[in-house]
């Protein structure tokens, strides 16, 4: 199928699995795309965020107007640049600057994930910052997409925050099947600004984060 395929594809209502927390929702016309961002010519990692949120639905509706429909770069640049890729380079860079890390280290290679990344999340219905994730929507999507990303020659997964990571880490035995060793999954936190993780005094939880930044600039570089 192919990830062009999850991008063109969209979750209906009757589609959805059975007891899912978003599947109650009123409306006939109730469709979900099951990936947001149109996936790059070659791919080299998958970013695994939570969810898309509401507030990010109105700028996705402006790209994906026929505005942009014979400019798949420029939409796919305008929708990394307005969240969660962005987002993690800056937090990055400001994670480099803390007093008690103060590390040299060019962020430059990162800018790279606008290029070789495909972008999805642990479940695709748009949620505000109360809602918590479903893991059916997970379990039914997720891991079809992540089959036909190894396909496609992804070789590492980067999972955003605890909720990615706990999932993740709940099919590693599969994971590992499919080809993805410990090795080829990095975690970071969510870059959300709200987000404490990245301010952590503990010492082994600075160098978890460190390490995994590392790892990261040498898989895009």
């Amino acid at each position: 199928m192919g990830l062009k395929y999850w991008f063109d594809c969209e979750v209906t209502k009757d589609s959805c699995p059975e007891q899912c927390l978003f599947s109650d929702e009123k409306g006939d016309l109730y469709t979900r795309p099951i990936v947001f961002i149109p996936p790059p010519e070659k791919t080299r990692i998958m970013l695994i965020s939570r969810d898309p949120t509401v507030d990010f639905l109105p700028l996705y509706r402006h790209a994906m107007s026929k505005e942009y429909e014979e400019k798949p770069n420029e939409r796919r640049l305008m929708l990394f640049a307005s969240a969660i890729p962005l987002q993690l380079i800056l937090r990055i860079a400001r994670f480099n600057e803390r007093e008690d890390v103060k590390i040299k280290r060019n962020i430059e290679p990162l800018f790279k994930i606008f290029k070789v990344v495909y972008w999805t999340h642990l479940h695709k219905c748009p949620t505000d910052n109360e809602a918590k994730f479903s893991i059916k929507c997970a379990n039914q999507w997720l891991k079809e997409e992540i089959e036909e990303a190894k396909k496609e020659g992804v070789d590492t997964i980067v999972g955003l925050g605890k909720d990615v990571e706990n999932w993740l880490k709940s099919v590693e035995d599969w994971l590992d099947k499919n080809g993805f060793k410990e090795k080829n999954i990095i975690f970071l936190p969510h870059p959300s600004g709200r987000n404490p993780a990245w301010h952590t005094k503990n010492v082994e939880k600075k160098k978890e984060i460190n390490n995994n930044i590392e790892k990261l600039i040498r898989k895009v570089a």
